[in-house]
């Protein structure tokens, strides 16, 4: 009698746990979309792909603190997020513009659309970025747009995949321009190696900036 006691009382906690669990993985996932990019007076800016981060609160949840949005390679943003009230706010020292903490408040009600603005300290512009026989030539012009932060380095990169960065395990080649001039630079190599071991191949130019963690850069192009 004991044992058959024991047995019904065993099932009935066994049916109590699987409802419970039945009941904690009915939850909704969430499913509004937040896309943005990041924007200079209308213009996408380039950066290395997931390397900026910005800190993302739901209003009435700050307590449970933020959560990370990362920025593609192309300046653009997205995460999957329940309907309410969000500020999303950029981390300090971590793009390539003013170090002045932003904040953007907006409401989430299904798929939703928010730029964030920056001013950044520099930007490149008339890129140009050909394969000539074994040789790529970049030409860009390099505008100072805010700030008293040096232009460190100027510098073409080419990787095998379209994730080309200053990262060392995104090129497999990479030419430095120092110093940088304001106004038009040009930078040129030879990629007879590459061109030959990879059946892909992809540029960009980006800019170093003295006391900054992060580059800026320009569009990325397949040139082969």
């Amino acid at each position: 009698m004991f044992e058959m006691k024991r047995l019904v009382y065993a099932a009935i906690w066994l049916a109590l746990f699987s409802t419970a669990g039945c009941g904690l993985d009915n939850y909704d996932e969430p499913s509004s979309r937040l896309t943005g990019k990041i924007v200079y007076q209308g213009q996408t800016l380039g950066l290395s792909h997931g390397k900026v981060v910005f800190n993302l609160y739901q209003e009435g949840y700050d307590k449970n603190g933020p959560i990370s949005v990362y920025a593609a390679q192309d300046g653009t943003f997205s995460a999957l997020l329940f309907d309410g009230s969000y500020r999303l706010e950029t981390v300090d020292n971590n793009g390539p513009w003013l170090n002045s903490a932003s904040a953007a408040t907006f409401e989430m009600k299904g798929n939703t659309s928010v730029d964030v603005m920056v001013t950044p300290y520099y930007l490149l512009s008339d890129v140009a970025i050909a394969l000539n026989g074994h040789e790529i030539k970049a030409v860009c012009s390099v505008e100072m747009i805010a700030g008293e932060k040096e232009a460190q380095r100027l510098f073409l990169c080419v990787g095998p995949s379209a994730f080309v960065s200053d990262q060392s395990y995104s090129y497999v080649a990479r030419k430095n321009l120092m110093p940088v001039n304001m106004g038009g630079n040009a930078l040129s190599m030879d990629i007879s190696e590459q061109l030959e071991m990879y059946d892909t191949l992809y540029a960009r130019l980006g800019l170093q900036i003295n006391g900054v963690q992060e580059c800026i850069y320009s569009d990325v192009i397949k040139i082969k």
